[in-house]
């Protein structure tokens, strides 16, 4: 039969999937390469583990990269994998897999799992926002992505909202993500000299220990602030968040909402605006590559 892989290359892992004949494959991730040595060796590795279904023709690969993507499917710039930026990317992927390679905004490629999961709300205008080592959004509008003059919508990890702030790995400071994903999390722990924490214990203990509170406090506010930002500009019916952290948030999601609804333009006037939790999580991004293919060939 045949099939579609689907990759989704994060800050810190790379996750992959093989959708073929309504079934639906997950492998282990495995760490995001950083280079064209890397890649090639990581993508020899992901086809030795889809050789392994003999039964199974591999016909397309869909590929979710985070950072900006041209309608053609070139790399641009991907913050978080500034090497990549500079390679040929499609064509290794051709030298590899030896089948036609799509390519699409990683969270472009969450949003449409995770709307494909729980189907459009009524209006058609939200946003799905996947929150792992950075933060990405994916934009929509009653026709579907919203995709902007350049394709480039949705990069809302980079909007500031401090001045003089932290360094992100895109060049400048103060970007929304530097305050609200797992890496800055991370990125926190580390100074603290806490490198024995996982992100995930932070919102699993933060009640109990005033540290991992902290963080958390500054995490919500953060995020509300930024999703009251975007309803303030697109007035979206629906947020949902995705992405390998947005399973850890449901025991904090009223404190977001709280902070939303301090922090939106016209509160008291607007409809409120449903914030929920995805689905899909850390494995959006790979499925919906394999949409990439399904959209366009039925």
């Amino acid at each position: 039969m045949d099939g579609i892989l689907g990759l989704d290359f994060g800050g810190t892992t790379l996750k992959f999937c093989l959708a073929a004949d309504g079934q639906l494959e997950l492998f282990d991730p495995i760490p995001t390469p950083k280079d064209a040595v890397a890649l090639r060796l990581a993508l020899a590795e992901v086809l030795k583990l889809v050789n392994a279904h003999k039964s199974i023709n591999l016909t397309g690969v869909g590929i979710g990269l985070p950072g900006l993507v041209a309608r053609g499917g070139k790399a641009l710039f991907l913050p978080h994998l500034m090497e990549l930026s500079t390679v040929d990317a499609a064509q290794i992927f051709q030298n590899i897999f030896k089948v036609p390679a799509r390519f699409d905004n990683d969270a472009n490629c969450a949003g449409m799992a995770e709307l494909k999961e729980i189907g459009p709300c009524e209006s058609g205008y939200e946003a799905v926002i996947g929150i792992g080592t950075g933060l990405g959004a994916a934009i929509f509008g009653p026709g579907g992505i919203a995709g902007g003059f350049s394709g480039f919508s949705g990069e809302v990890g980079h909007m500031c909202i401090e001045r003089n702030g932290r360094r992100c790995e895109c060049g400048r400071r103060g970007c929304w993500e530097q305050y609200c994903s797992a890496g800055s999390i991370r990125s926190q722990l580390d100074a603290a000299g806490r490198v024995d924490v996982e992100v995930e214990d932070v919102f699993r203990r933060w009640e109990v220990n005033s540290e991992f509170e902290d963080l958390v406090d500054e995490f919500c506010f953060y995020l509300g602030l930024g999703i009251a930002n975007l309803v303030a500009i697109l007035d979206l019916e629906r947020v949902v968040l995705t992405g390998g952290l947005a399973r850890c948030l449901a025991g904090v999601l009223p404190k977001v909402r709280s902070h939303y609804l301090e922090l939106v333009e016209g509160a008291i006037v607007r409809r409120e605006s449903e914030i929920l939790i995805g689905s899909l999580f850390e494995f959006a991004g790979a499925l919906g590559a394999t949409y990439l293919w399904n959209l366009v060939d039925g």
